[in-house]
């Protein structure tokens, strides 16, 4: 091989370059600087434990680019590809650990898309893919109960309130939308279910929640069952915004009902008895209707 030696008289830090019949090596005993431009400037440097750093003044950014120059680019071709590779007992670099990858949208202009891939044994396995415009596309392909293509984990603390949110909003940086939320309730880690939403340009509002025991809420933390919240406005109960209602979307017609039943199951877990509050529509094309308050037999029609 050949050897070009560089070093200080001073000091005994020194590097150089040496080939032989399969490579060009470039070494130092500290490190490797890059420099460029016009005052020279260092552009980049492989520190002595072998970490690549690149680097920029100003206020444009350190960019790594990678370049395709092939001017025939077809619709899926690879345009750049950064890949982590592994190493084993059997070799250095014996298979790919994950890479991320951009790849031609089209044959022709600017689209492409990027997408996420690891390895479970089968290299190159596509993971998660963001199109063109921007739609990000989760993908898991085993099969089984664990089949869970996207965690959303706030791991800050254990403590009651820590909460973790999947944030959904059609304004550009603003907190404007809905979210569903896991919220820590307890020092034992329970966690509650929210849904959220928001109205006339606020942040979002809590408007559901479904507790570790079960229990449903709306407007309000339950201690039952079912609990729908008013504040404490009991003077406006009956008004529309404020009311629960049962709304049959079908056509109408004589002896429609829609109702709340509570039903008794017996031994073979059938339903029996029930026990119910219906209103039933008086007549065909009507708008007026009977409120029922009715307890019989399971087989007893209305």
């Amino acid at each position: 091989s050949n050897f070009l030696n560089f070093s200080n008289a001073s000091s005994s830090r020194r590097g150089g370059i040496y080939t032989d019949d399969t490579q060009l090596v470039l070494l130092s005993d500290t490190f490797l600087k890059f420099e460029t431009g016009s005052p020279v400037t260092e552009r980049m440097r492989i520190t002595s434990d072998g970490q690549v750093q690149v680097r920029n003044q100003g206020n444009t950014g350190a960019d790594l680019l990678l370049y395709n120059t092939d001017t025939s680019i077809g619709s899926n071709q690879m345009i750049g590809r950064l890949g982590f590779y592994k190493s084993d007992a059997s070799g250095s670099g014996v298979g790919v650990s994950s890479s991320i990858q951009v790849r031609s949208d089209s044959s022709i202009g600017g689209k492409s898309f990027m997408s996420f891939h690891t390895d479970d044994g089968t290299p190159e396995q596509e993971r998660m893919r963001i199109d063109s415009s921007g739609t990000t596309t989760m993908i898991k392909t085993s099969a089984g109960s664990s089949t869970t293509p996207l965690v959303v984990r706030n791991a800050a603390s254990a403590n009651v309130g820590t909460e973790a949110r999947l944030f959904l909003s059609t304004v550009a940086n603003d907190d404007r939308g809905a979210y569903i939320s896991s919220i820590i309730t307890s020092s034992s880690n329970d966690n509650a279910l929210i849904l959220a939403t928001n109205s006339v340009g606020s942040a979002p509002t809590e408007r559901m929640r479904i507790t570790s025991e079960g229990y449903v809420g709306i407007g309000g933390s339950p201690d039952t069952r079912l609990d729908i919240f008013n504040g404490n406005d009991f003077t406006n109960v009956l008004s529309t915004t404020n009311m629960v209602r049962l709304k049959r979307q079908n056509n109408d017609g004589n002896g429609q009902v829609n109702g709340i039943y509570m039903g008794v199951s017996g031994d073979n877990g059938a339903s029996n008895a029930w026990a119910g509050m219906v209103v039933k529509q008086a007549a065909t094309g009507s708008n007026a209707g009977d409120l029922i308050f009715t307890t019989r037999g399971f087989s007893d029609s209305i």
